[in-house]
């Protein structure tokens, strides 16, 4: 059975803080942790893949109809109305601004602006776009049946995150910096050996979680490398 909100912010007040009027906080809170994770970091069960409308000539194609909404753009391809494609280099609107073009083409990069991406050349007629990107999480009508799709072993990290918003909620900051600052370990009873740190444990789930999926995957080799092609003199 998949994890709800309900779950985690019943961990949070029932079991952590021992009291049963801060429900909605709660709800509220492990929702706003949802969220904020799942927009920074590109889950495989977030990801997924859209056709945005493309209309020739226009450089401007429009994200704000795709569903679920776009929190990051893995990668985009122009496919032809031949059925070619490629992948097209990302670029940013300030490089776009320096440069024009008269009539339309085959697209060769693209940039995000906000809810938009702009495209240069302007599409030809008859192309389209596959773009394959991660989505925001979907909140239930009643945020407390939201199903947790993000994999089992982030649960506790969404537990203590709840937990430290609902600690400055009740005014009890310093129990809400222990969860993220490092905390000085008993020095011992030695002059060559320095004082040890202990990190907060919300900082040492980030370590632990990131860095098994870095593992896992590797490294994208492809990712922000565009190699210059230059033809010999």
């Amino acid at each position: 059975m998949p994890t709800t909100i309900t779950n985690i912010a019943s961990w949070a007040t029932t079991t952590m803080l021992k009291r049963s009027d801060l429900t909605s906080e709660a709800v509220e809170a492990a929702v706003g942790a949802y969220r904020v994770i799942c927009q920074a970091i590109p889950f495989e069960e977030l990801q997924t893949t859209a056709t945005p409308t493309v209309t020739p000539g226009n450089s401007v194609v429009s994200l704000s109809a795709v569903s679920p909404s776009v929190a990051g753009i893995v990668s985009v391809r122009y496919v032809t109305a031949a059925g070619r494609s490629w992948r097209l280099k990302r670029s940013h609107v300030r490089a776009f601004d320096n440069i024009s073009y008269s009539s339309n083409g085959d697209s060769r990069s693209y940039a995000r602006f906000g809810l938009t991406l702009e495209l240069q050349p302007p599409p030809q007629a008859g192309s389209s776009l596959i773009m394959r990107y991660w989505s925001n999480p979907t909140i239930d009508g009643t945020p407390g049946n939201t199903n947790l799709v993000t994999p089992l072993a982030w649960d506790e990290l969404f537990k203590w995150e709840t937990l430290y918003r609902l600690y400055f909620i009740t005014s009890q900051e310093d129990k809400a910096a222990a969860l993220i600052m490092p905390m000085p370990m008993p020095r011992q009873m030695s002059p060559k050996k320095t004082q040890m740190f202990e990190v907060g444990i919300i900082p040492r789930l980030y370590n632990d979680l990131l860095k098994t999926i870095n593992m896992r995957e590797a490294v994208d080799e492809d990712f922000s490398v565009n190699p210059i092609r230059r033809r010999y003199a």
